[in-house]
């Protein structure tokens, strides 16, 4: 059996959990996604407008895509499209701010662009050449009341969007 070098247990995997998804107001998003000062004045959980964006704490996950595979020339197979779906968990519903903008993402008209955080420090959002976010094909809320001890007041959202691979990312700036 070869010898492992000595940084082999050294590398840390980084957390892959969800734990940070902003929502695009009606304003330009950042225009650098990896500066922190970009953010300063574009975030406000206060804003009544929807001008400025939103951010929800809680935890969460992106699924393996739902790939689209179509048969080309020679019997060749490509992926045209991949779906990805990112479901997220929040459970601090006690601010009427947050309850509210729940219900208006619940009605499923409004689709603003996001972007998500994860523990392991990166922030994902960045479409190609432009820092407006992921442009999403759909969003549910729930909001189930369960039975029991453990059972707590919580929103379960549900995002998809179609892309050919995963969003660029940064090291987040955010210390939201």
């Amino acid at each position: 059996m070869p010898i492992l070098p000595e940084t082999y247990c050294q590398l840390t995997p980084k957390r892959s959990e969800i734990d940070q998804l902003i929502f695009k107001g009606a304003d330009a998003g950042p225009a650098d996604m990896s500066s922190a000062l970009n953010w300063a004045t574009l975030i406000d959980n206060t804003d009544a407008t929807g001008d400025l964006m939103k951010y929800l704490i809680g935890k969460g996950s992106v699924a393996a895509p739902e790939d689209t595979i179509v048969t080309v020339a020679r019997d060749q197979e490509v992926i045209s499209d991949r779906v990805y779906t990112l479901t997220y968990e929040v459970t601090e519903l006690s601010d009427t701010a947050t309850y509210a903008f729940l219900r208006t993402l619940q009605c499923g008209s409004l689709k603003p662009n996001i972007y998500y955080g994860r523990k392991g420090g990166f922030l994902y959002g960045k479409n190609g050449t432009t820092d407006d976010g992921i442009e999403i094909n759909s969003i549910s809320v729930a909001m189930p009341k369960e039975v029991g001890k453990e059972a707590i007041d919580k929103a379960i959202i549900t995002i998809k969007w179609s892309a050919t691979t995963d969003p660029d990312r940064v090291v987040n700036p955010l210390t939201i």
